[in-house]
């Protein structure tokens, strides 16, 4: 505008800019000092904020009102640690900015454990590595039962991460199956061993000498044992087994040939014997003769020596040389036509005796008072019934044969109930017989307003095995016999003494056997079934109740009826 006297013009519209602070989170404003009309403008005392680094410089705004600018403060960057124990592989670095660290996906190295929180990661204070925490290095343990490992001379680095185990061995009974190795553990505890095996022997193929007949045997090398071995026919002494060093066959010891020699019998003539071998397993010696006055009815026989000493020669008799009867189980001599000199040997009518079978056959002896010899019965033979209500599995059957028949152990199945008795088969082949076991019931009582009914268990929930037997004299076939004594049982089925009800469902399913102890003498073994009707304590005693009051009574008519007489 002009002036109005001589003197300055004046000029108008402009005015001072004022500038506002800057919202930086880089930049501490805390200190500064501000002087915010640009043309004066200052800003001195600035930091930078944590996490950057620096040195501030503010600029004056360019627009009234506007926010200086500050520069110079950078960001702290973090960088991925080398820290032993972690591993990065597969982690998430989002941010390594210190201002906005944000790393995830951390875990441990093998041989480190994680803390239960879990692996962290935090930011740097300084560029730098950031850090981390939270897994901690563990150890192995030796295994405490390392069988089958001999780690007397192993090396052990025991942690974990650097893990190694070196300079082991298979012991004693093991072998190497490969390469031993230790592995290490996955966690504080035991590390693992692998590639020793238990040897396994074998029974060696040549056992000329020894009798593996009731051998038992434990073929791996750890626990071997072999018992029960016996020296073979033809030889002596006390069998050993040893146990293998490598897989393969065991050693034997201790069995050696018996050696024979020439016997002193002064009916015999060794002058032209020809001794080709005194070895028991290999015996053989001929050309035998008889001395003078001796005679071989029967031929000459040389026999090997069962322990050392002399060989046995038979064959050479007087002719007053007689055999005698021999006391062998299973044989009836009684009725027996006996011709016992030797040199006119002839003996018929032996039979099987009661509980053997077969078809009893004789052979003169070779000496003077020598027993003659008798074969051809066998003790009857029981096998293992397949009856309801028993259990077999304790079962020791010592002796199936019906002379020495032996069966402890057997128990009442579930679901039964009983003191269980065994007694053997009345034949050859077929089953024993148990009895004594009931099976289990449950009474039912029902009950109204006004009375009270039970149902008592059926007879046949009672049911029991049970035998008699009895012996007499009778002029009959046995077949006949047999038959009487049959319908004797089947007749009285059903009678009643005192509180047991016998009865037969089947006879030939209970067995029945008539057997000729001598001409005239018979004895007969059955087995019947009885059911308690009035008490579940029947008394075994019984049987023979029923035997005497009502079998022997009437099995005389019953075999009169038939046309036999009896004694």
């Amino acid at each position: 505008t002009k002036c109005d006297t001589s003197g300055p013009y004046t000029v108008s519209g402009c005015s001072t800019t004022v500038c506002e602070q800057p919202a930086l989170s880089s930049v501490d404003f805390a200190a500064v000092d501000e002087d915010l009309n640009a043309p004066t403008f200052k800003a001195d005392g600035l930091t930078c904020a944590s996490g950057y680094t620096g040195t501030p410089t503010a600029t004056v705004c360019a627009t009234h009102q506007g926010a200086y600018t500050v520069t110079g403060c950078d960001a702290i960057m973090c960088t991925q640690p080398s820290t032993v124990g972690f591993d990065f592989s597969a982690a998430a670095e989002t941010s390594l900015a210190m201002p906005t660290f944000e790393v995830s996906g951390i875990t441990c190295m093998a041989g480190y454990a994680a803390a239960e929180a879990g692996v962290a990661a935090s930011a740097c204070d300084t560029a730098g590595e950031y850090s981390v925490a939270g897994c901690t290095e563990f150890s192995c343990t030796r295994p405490a039962a390392a069988t089958g490992y001999d780690l007397t001379g192993a090396t052990e680095n025991l942690l974990a991460h650097s893990f190694e185990v070196t300079g082991m061995a298979c012991a004693t009974h093991y072998a190497a199956a490969g390469e031993i190795t230790a592995t290490v553990c996955s966690e504080a505890g035991e590390y693992t061993l692998a590639g020793c095996a238990a040897i396994e022997c074998t029974r060696p193929a040549d056992v000329a000498g020894y009798d593996f007949t009731n051998a038992t045997e434990v073929l791996t090398a750890p626990d071997f044992a072999v018992t029960d071995v016996a020296c073979a026919a033809g030889y002596a002494g006390t069998p050993e087994a040893t146990v293998c060093d490598a897989a393969g066959p065991f050693s034997l010891a201790g069995c050696a040939p018996i050696p024979c020699s020439r016997p002193e019998n002064v009916a015999f003539d060794f002058g032209s014997v020809v001794e080709t071998s005194l070895m028991a397993p290999d015996f053989d010696v001929s050309g035998i003769t008889c001395a003078h006055t001796y005679t071989a009815p029967a031929g000459i026989t040389a026999e090997a020596c069962t322990a050392e000493g002399p060989y046995r020669v038979t064959g050479c008799v007087t002719d007053t040389a007689a055999c005698v009867r021999p006391t062998t189980a299973g044989y009836v001599f009684e009725g027996a036509t006996e011709e016992l000199i030797v040199v006119k040997f002839d003996v018929s009518g032996v039979t099987c005796a009661p509980q053997y079978v077969g078809t009893a056959a004789v052979a003169s002896c070779t000496g003077d008072q020598e027993a003659y010899t008798v074969g051809g019965c066998e003790p009857e033979m029981c096998t293992r019934p397949d009856e309801a209500g028993f259990d077999f599995t304790s079962a020791s059957e010592k002796s199936l044969a019906v002379p020495t028949f032996e069966v402890q152990g057997v128990a009442c199945a579930d679901g039964y109930t009983g003191n269980p008795t065994v007694q053997p088969c009345l034949s050859s082949g077929a089953a024993y017989y148990v009895s004594g076991c009931v099976e289990t019931t449950t009474t039912t009582t029902t009950t109204t307003t006004t009375t009270t009914t039970t149902t008592p268990p059926t007879p046949e929930s009672l049911v029991f095995n049970i035998s008699g037997s009895f012996s007499f004299e009778a002029a009959a076939d046995q077949d006949v016999v047999h038959d009487a004594v049959q319908d004797l049982l089947i007749e009285t089925s059903g009678e009643t003494l005192e509180h047991v009800f016998v009865f037969v469902t089947s006879v030939a399913a209970r067995r029945l056997s008539v057997r000729r102890l001598a001409t005239k003498v018979f004895t007969v073994e059955f087995i019947v079934r009885y059911a308690a009707i009035a008490s579940a304590d029947a008394d075994y005693a019984l049987m023979g109740q029923f035997t005497e009051a009502v079998l022997a009574p009437q099995l005389q008519g019953v075999l009169e009826s038939k046309g036999v007489t009896v004694g």
